[in-house]
């Protein structure tokens, strides 16, 4: 997570820039909802994750990794997909939830490895 924690999320806060690689967002993202919702399972899962598999940097590369090691290619095509769910799914959904009044999770609109908290006019959105 960009800078230091803070007590309450606003409309421009940064949750992750400059990188797209799935552990960096994973660890960014279960940070930034911790700060709202500590409790919530899929912190709790984001971390057993990467201390798992540490930083694994995209989960393409975690089932070529876990190829190489023996696992079946199943087995290696569900755990990278249990990443991408966790992360573009269920996380991305929890941090739509916190956002702010008039705002949305996502991607910067002029800069797409920018993560925060953006007023919902910047993507058209009807009030």
């Amino acid at each position: 997570m960009t800078g230091q924690p803070v007590q309450t999320i606003h409309i421009g806060y940064e949750v992750s820039k400059d990188t797209l690689r799935d552990s960096d967002l994973l660890r960014a993202f279960s940070d930034c909802l911790a700060l709202v919702k500590p409790d919530h399972w899929s912190v709790a899962e984001a971390r057993r994750i990467l201390r798992r598999y540490g930083d694994f940097g995209y989960s393409s590369s975690l089932y070529s990794k876990s190829i190489h090691q023996g696992k079946t290619r199943k087995v290696a095509r569900d755990m990278a997909e249990e990443i991408d769910i966790l992360l573009w799914e269920t996380l991305w959904e929890q941090l739509n939830l916190i956002a702010p009044e008039k705002s949305v999770f996502s991607a910067h609109p002029g800069n797409n490895s920018l993560f925060g908290f953006w007023d919902q006019d910047m993507f058209g959105f009807e009030n």
